[in-house]
């Protein structure tokens, strides 16, 4: 037997996922797909569908993606009218109410973040930006609150020194498979529960103190609540006079796949998207090189010395850093923007 699904998701994280489950998950069916509206990119910002709804046409799976969940409401009542459960994971928009109500087993969200901490749009780059050491994964049932429903099961996941976005993202993916493989026999006696009783998962949720066989409430685990945000263009800025070398070396771990950080040199950008650091300080003052050989330079911050490894000049492809040196001069205490 297997539960009727409609899989809400968007970008490149819950695509990994939706091809995981389809490949993996013997008892979630994933019947249709609701993902955002095509976006205009390119030069001739041509209309681009989302990596989700290229997945669902190239597997002939029914998707839609509605500009807005609510003046939509009768045509996505009439696409989910067969399926029994939700389940979203990075869709990037608020789930109205009456959506909640109209699954019966609800829709459960899949979150890389240990709930009630890093709420919000961007956790897996929060947790490597503030240097965690820990993160994981929350499969919670949605609630009109951001991620703030009740959480079905939750693992943990140590943070490596070596891990980037790239890296972390693959990692919580495994995670993600691996919490709804061990959660099938939770999952039909939940359903079982429900269908006895005559209720669906929302309705349970709101009125039934019953709720707590199957749920941990967020306020019982031991995480701090906190936000994130979507992480804005400034954020990109390097200034190695007020950033340490490990508060950039976590900022380039973050933001490698979106747009990597970068500094000016002669008023050109340079992204750095791989470095590594030296907690020694040398005897330049922060933003100055602080040495240069043929196959590497150092930069003072203000705390600690970065090594860039790999760099991008703007309008130009990725280069090691021994390449990079090779087609520019630069000197000991020249001042990097």
């Amino acid at each position: 037997m297997k539960i009727k699904t409609i899989f809400f998701g968007s970008d490149n994280f819950s695509l990994d996922i939706l091809k995981r489950i389809s490949n993996e998950i013997d008892y979630i069916e994933i019947i249709g797909i609701i993902t955002t509206p095509d976006k205009p990119k390119g030069r001739g910002y041509k209309l681009s569908p989302t990596v989700v709804k290229k997945f669902a046409i190239e597997k002939k799976i029914k998707c839609i993606s509605p500009s807005s969940l609510k003046k939509e409401k009768d045509e996505i009542l009439n696409f989910i009218k067969d399926a029994q459960m939700g389940l979203l994971v990075s869709y990037g928009k608020i789930i109205p109410e009456y959506l909640l109500e109209s699954f019966k087993l609800g829709i459960f969200n899949i979150h890389p973040s240990l709930l009630p901490k890093y709420r919000g749009a961007s956790p897996i780059e929060t947790c490597l930006l503030n240097g965690d050491s820990i993160t994981g994964v929350s499969l919670i049932l949605l609630t009109p609150g951001l991620d703030e429903g009740p959480v079905f099961a939750q693992e943990k996941l140590v943070i490596k020194k070596e891990d980037d976005v790239s890296i972390l993202r693959k990692k919580l993916v495994d995670l993600a498979i691996k919490i709804l493989k061990q959660s099938k026999d939770k999952f039909f006696s939940f359903k079982n529960y429900l269908e006895e009783n005559n209720l669906t998962a929302y309705k349970f949720y709101k009125f039934y103190k019953d709720f707590l066989k199957y749920f941990t409430p967020q306020k019982d685990l031991p995480y701090e609540i906190s936000y994130t945000s979507k992480l804005s263009n400034n954020l990109r800025i390097i200034s190695f006079r007020k950033e340490t070398a490990q508060e950039i070396l976590n900022k380039i771990k973050a933001l490698k796949e979106r747009k990597p950080p970068y500094f000016l040199l002669k008023g050109k950008q340079v992204q750095i998207l791989k470095a590594r650091i030296y907690k020694e300080n040398s005897n330049f003052k922060p933003g100055q090189i602080a040495k240069v050989t043929k196959n590497s330079f150092l930069i003072q911050t203000k705390d600690g010395l970065l090594e860039p490894l790999v760099l991008k000049k703007e309008g130009k492809k990725e280069v090691d850093v021994k390449s990079f040196l090779a087609g520019i001069k630069l000197k000991e205490g020249e001042f990097l923007e």
